[in-house]
This record gives C-alpha cells, structure tokens and sequence, in this order.
C-alpha cells in the first residue's frame, strides 16, 4: 500500500513538473490555426545501397563562419562567386573566391530560392515582398507579389527554376501562413501549397497545381520536357509536365521520402539533388501527426519543436530522371553539419545551405 502511494504521488510530481514547464514555455497558436490529424505510411528503411546512414558531408568544408546567416538556398557566377540570403539582415550577401563575404544587395526581407534569370539578373524569392529581379549592380525590382485567389498580403513564395523560354515556375508553400509561421503550416497539414509558372516576358502568371501540403524545391529536368515539385508535408516529389502528350498533367514522381524534401536543384545532366533538412520520426508520425490535439499541442510548445528541427543530421539524396534514388551524402552524427536546405553542384562540388546555421558548406564530388 505504501509503495502504491509512493509511486501515485511520484506520478503526480512528475506530471506537475511537465505542466510547469509546458506553461513557462506556452505560446497560444495564431487564430486560425486549425489543424488535421493524417496517418502516413511507416518511412523507408534506412538500410540499403542509397539510404544507409553514413557520414560522407564530414569531408565538406566550411565556408564563412561567422559571416552568414542561415543561407537557404545559394547559386554561383560565372567567376565562381557565391550568392545567398541572409536570415537576419535583408540582404542578399556574396561570397568571393578568397572567402571574403559582403552585403551585396537589400532586398527588403529574407531571400529563399535563388536562380539566375534569362538577362542575367538574379531572380528571389523574398519574405513578405514576393519575387524580385537584381540587377548586376544590386538594383532591385519587383516581379510579382500577388497571386490570384491568395489569402497572404504577399505570397509565400519559396524555391524556382528558370526555363531556356523564360519561364519561372515557383513554388508558393502556403496560402495560409507566411514564412515567419512555416511551423504552423508544416504542424496544421492543411495543403494550400502551389505550383506558380510566371512568364517574365509578359509579366503574366497562372497556377499549374494546387492543394499541395507545403510547396517547396522545384527544378527542371534536362530536356525541360518536365519538372518536379517537392511537397514536403507529405513526403513526396511531384512531376509536373511541361511538354509532350502529357503536358499540363501531373503525377508522384517518388513517394515515401526518409524526410521532408526542402530545395531541388537539377545539374541539368539527369540529376537532381534534393535537399531533406528534417528527417521523419516514427514516433512524430505515431503520435503527434495522426492526432488533432497532439498537433496543437505541440505547435503551442515552440522548445519541442525548435529542438526537432536543429536536431537532424545533414542529409542531400540525389535521384534521376526515372524517380530513382542514386545517392546520397550524409553527416548521420550531426557532429559537422546539420539540418541542409539545399544542395546545389557546380564544377564537381557540392555546395549546401541551411536554415539557422552560421555557414555554408562545399563537398567534394566523386564519380
């Protein structure tokens, strides 16, 4: 009996100490936020040719420690300099070839998807301003910061691919919360993600999908006869057509990701990298993403979900043009890098972004 009694009122403590953590930490969710319980298919095995952990990104090197902020997604010139946002400044910074790092171009809000447009400007897409233009000179000009039917003041555009017939298919991950409250996308798993082509010739725009449970990377094949889109809430990478008998369609491309897909960048040789920042936990998907409550919950305690998110290792897969997975680069003990959000190949290397970290990273290629 007093064992029972003992173990009741140690039952009882431990469950006051978790409510007094939960309520020193407590965040009331936006109004609005209403989210749906979904039961996913188990994650593949991480055993195998492709998927087996392994720690080949220890051979990446650093690169501007100290001088950047969370680069998401980056792109290179033609004189090897590197091009990326800033997570705390506004500004598009440029690496030099010697490491030097300079604020090179203020475009109002943090830059996310990065691509080289067909004059040679830079293309972005930026927190709370929509797609601009940069000019070699750091000149900015708006694009497009309204989309038909969108809820957001301006539209939460996040990754793009520029095609030879300058055309620009951005992907715009939500209609419902902007960049800053992402969090309550992913954990709400209400699609209202889409797929943008933008034409910068007629400065027209339409939407080619939508219903997508956070739109993300969207990259264009070699032959530009298809491109595919990452919908990162389920898991999954879409092929969308854009020549041939089945143009205007689309399809999965490859189902059942080990994690939630972020940038895609095709070498335009047959390959794509995309990058998985966030790996997916059996545990999550048992018993918080299948349950209403379990996902408000964790939505209004931000130190669970901000320790889930730094605490993934780094991780970029590359898959053909058949939706077949060939490789992929991992630091499986995040003891070097953590959390990738783009993995982009120039001249035999692998260059890596991320979301919250104070560098970016270049691996060595090998064939």
């Amino acid at each position: 009996m007093a064992m029972a009694v003992t173990f009741a009122a140690t039952i009882a403590v431990a469950m006051v100490a978790m409510a007094a953590v939960w309520f020193q930490f407590y965040v009331p969710v936006p109004t609005g936020f209403d989210p749906v319980g979904q039961k996913h298919a188990p994650p593949p095995s991480m055993e195998g040719a492709v998927f087996t952990p392994n720690e080949e990104l220890k051979r990446a090197e650093k690169l501007g420690i100290e001088h950047v902020s969370g680069p998401e997604d980056l792109v290179a010139d033609s004189s090897g300099r590197l091009y990326f946002g800033s997570a705390i400044n506004g500004y598009i910074q440029r690496m030099e070839p010697d490491g030097q790092v300079d604020d090179w171009a203020d475009v109002g809000g943090r830059a996310l998807g990065l691509e080289w447009g067909p004059n040679g400007d830079l293309l972005a897409c930026v927190q709370n301003v929509g797609l601009v233009a940069v000019t070699v000179t750091g000149e900015v000009r708006l694009l497009l910061d309204s989309v038909d039917n969108a809820s957001l003041p301006t539209p939460f555009f996040n990754n793009l691919d520029v095609s030879s017939e300058s055309r620009l298919y951005v992907s715009e991950s939500s209609t419902r919360w902007p960049l800053e409250k992402f969090v309550y996308s992913m954990l709400e798993g209400v699609p209202s993600g889409r797929l943008i082509e933008y034409d910068i010739l007629s400065n027209a725009s339409k939407i080619l999908m939508d219903g997508l449970d956070f739109a993300n990377g969207v990259a264009i094949s070699k032959d530009e006869d298809f491109l595919i889109i990452a919908e990162t809430g389920m898991f999954r990478l879409h092929r969308y057509w854009l020549k041939g008998p089945k143009a205007g369609t689309h399809e999965v491309f490859l189902d059942n990701l080990p994690g939630y897909a972020d940038n895609i960048h095709s070498n335009r040789k047959g390959l794509f990298w995309i990058a998985i920042p966030v790996m997916r936990s059996p545990a999550s998907e048992t018993f918080v993403l299948r349950y209403r409550f379990m996902r408000w919950l964790v939505a209004s305690f931000p130190p669970l979900w901000t320790f889930f998110l730094r605490n993934n290792p780094g991780f970029a897969l590359a898959v053909n043009e058949d939706g077949k997975p060939v490789m992929a680069v991992m630091n499986w003990s995040k003891d070097h890098l953590r959390m990738v959000t783009t993995a982009r190949e120039y001249g035999g290397y692998l260059y890596l972004g991320n979301l919250m970290w104070n560098y970016l990273a270049k691996f060595k290629l090998t064939t």
